[in-house]
């Protein structure tokens, strides 16, 4: 393990101790179990909703997907699959 500095205001220390002192831990042991934690709900889940429910029609949209998403979001013209 490596030892890195952590700048917290008072508030947040007496929390951080806190937590650790009633987990029975390092303080360095909530950290890691939070950014962690922190890490895993910041994944994205998959793709944005919408991707893969249209479809154009065209075999060669790939090349023109900024100029199809604009006229389409502009004329509402999206066809579903």
């Amino acid at each position: 393990m490596l030892r890195t500095t952590v700048f917290l205001d008072p508030a947040t220390r007496a929390r951080l101790r806190g937590l650790a002192r009633r987990k029975g831990v390092t303080q360095a042991e909530v950290l890691r179990e939070a950014i962690a934690r922190y890490e895993e709900q910041s994944e994205p889940a998959g793709l944005p909703p919408g991707i893969g429910e249209f479809r154009s029609g065209d075999p060669a949209s790939a090349s023109r997907t900024r100029a199809l998403l604009r006229r389409a979001a502009r004329t509402g013209s999206w066809r579903r699959r």
